[in-house]
């Protein structure tokens, strides 16, 4: 069986679009802390949800506008590249997963493109 990727995709109004293939994640009528992100990783941990799959994320509603990814070449590439920690940016437009190589603050000696 294939490894399962869950990325829930966060909203905090009903009509923003989202990625047909990420979880809703909404956000209406949440009381968020000011570590926003924080607490969604928390509430998620706090339900267990992370127990149903093999690889988990949270991304903005706005993901594809600013990465031009989708979930499902977010999934591939990191299914086809295992690894324990990714990560995909608006100022790459990739997936990049880390590197044991080196701690360098450096992105080229920390991480790796893989998309």
């Amino acid at each position: 069986m294939p490894p399962i990727f869950n990325l829930y995709q966060i909203y905090y109004n009903e009509f923003q679009e989202l990625d047909k293939d990420c979880i809703p994640y909404s956000t209406i009528n949440m009381d968020i802390s000011p570590y926003y992100e924080n607490s969604i990783i928390k509430n998620i941990h706090d339900k267990n949800l992370h127990n149903s799959c093999d690889y988990i994320g949270i991304t903005s509603w706005r993901m594809f506008e600013k990465t031009k990814l989708t979930k499902l070449q977010i999934e591939k590439s990191i299914l086809d590249s295992p690894n324990d920690v990714y990560w995909y940016s608006p100022k790459y437009k990739s997936v990049l997963k880390k590197t044991n190589k080196n701690q360098s603050k450096d992105i080229n000696k920390s991480w790796e493109i893989i998309l």
